[in-house]
Parts: structure tokens; sequence; C-alpha cells
């Protein structure tokens, strides 16, 4: 729990140091483990939800069972030092226009209209 909570706090000064992000606050939800952000971001881009996942590996039974409250627009952060997410997984995520990635990809994403758009340097334009 002491991971999650400095990947909490990591997560929440990230937000406050982005140029692009003009608010950001935790969402209530009926599950307290549950982590669910709303951030208001700048020059009129729309708001995105940020659930972040606690997994160790993030499969398809993972994305599955994320908050229902998250819909197209929004995005999944992974704190994962396991092996990388499953190519399966990050296609769904992108047919249903969610933003899947680590932090990075995340503070990249925060710069696009649509997140789910965003690929890391590495990602190339697939």
């Amino acid at each position: 729990m002491s991971n999650l909570r400095s990947n909490i706090s990591f997560f929440e000064q990230r937000m406050q140091e982005h140029g692009c992000v003009e608010r950001c606050e935790r969402l209530l939800t009926t599950d307290e483990d549950e982590y669910v952000y709303e951030i208001a971001r700048t020059e009129g881009r729309p708001r995105v939800g940020v659930y972040i996942a606690d997994a160790y590996e993030y499969g398809l039974a993972d994305y599955l069972a994320r908050p229902r409250r998250l819909s197209a627009g929004d995005f999944i952060l992974i704190f994962s030092f396991g092996p990388e997410i499953r190519h399966d997984v990050i296609e769904r995520a992108r047919q249903d226009r969610i933003g899947l990635g680590n932090i990075g990809k995340l503070m990249g994403a925060l710069n696009l209209t649509d997140v789910w758009k965003y690929r890391a340097p590495a990602e190339g334009s697939s």
C-alpha cells in the first residue's frame, strides 16, 4: 500500500506541475481503494478522467474490469514495473478511445485534445 501511496503522491505532484492542467481532483467512488481523478485542462481541452491502476501486470481482464465511469477520452495510468502492457490490451483501449500507459505517456497525452491518440516517441505512428 505504501508504494501505491507514493505513486499517488508522485502523480498528484506531476499534475500540479503540468502546464496543461488547470485542476486535478480525486473523484469519490464506492471503493475507497479506487483512484479515479478528473483533470480539467487549459485552452479548451476536454476534461480527462484518469484511473490509477495498481496492477503488477495489466491484462485484458484488468482493462475490462476498469471503473465503469471511464469512457472515451479518459486515461488509465499504469504504475507497473512488470512486463510491458500487452499489445491486445493497448489496441482494445485505442478502439475504445481510452489512453493507456505510464506517467510519461500521460504527461505527453495531456497536451493533445484526444489523449488516446498520443503515441510516445518509441511507439511511432502505429
